[in-house]
């Protein structure tokens, strides 16, 4: 083991791992869906990448606090929808698209 400032330990023996970028992201694009920007500071969009997205029945988007309170809820019709995050306190919201087929995409969203 190599010893790193600030009790940071790294086993240079393992192989295994893989290095990333730090931050809240999640891959919907097969889904046909992005939310962003991620992390946001007034607003997002959801954006529909997919066009046979919006062909669907009852396209619902949903935004849950901590404590798994809705704190947003829409339909979506649009291609870009914007999500106005002004008033949320700042923290960690897991969401969710659901339409008649089920839950096609969910994820985080960090609001600073």
């Amino acid at each position: 083991m190599v010893e790193g400032d600030g009790n940071i330990f790294f086993d240079i023996n393992d192989k295994n791992f893989e290095i990333g970028t730090v931050g809240i992201e999640e891959n919907n694009q097969e889904a046909g869906i992005f939310i962003g920007p991620n992390p946001a500071h007034h607003s997002f969009e959801v954006i529909i990448t997919n066009p046979s997205v919006l062909k669907q029945r009852e396209n619902r988007f949903q935004v849950f606090d901590i404590t798994g309170r809705i704190v947003s809820e829409m339909m979506i019709v649009d291609e870009r929808t914007a999500v106005d995050v002004r008033t949320w306190a700042h923290g960690i919201y897991s969401y969710r698209f659901i339409n008649n087929e089920g839950v096609i995409a969910s994820g985080k969203i960090l609001v600073e």
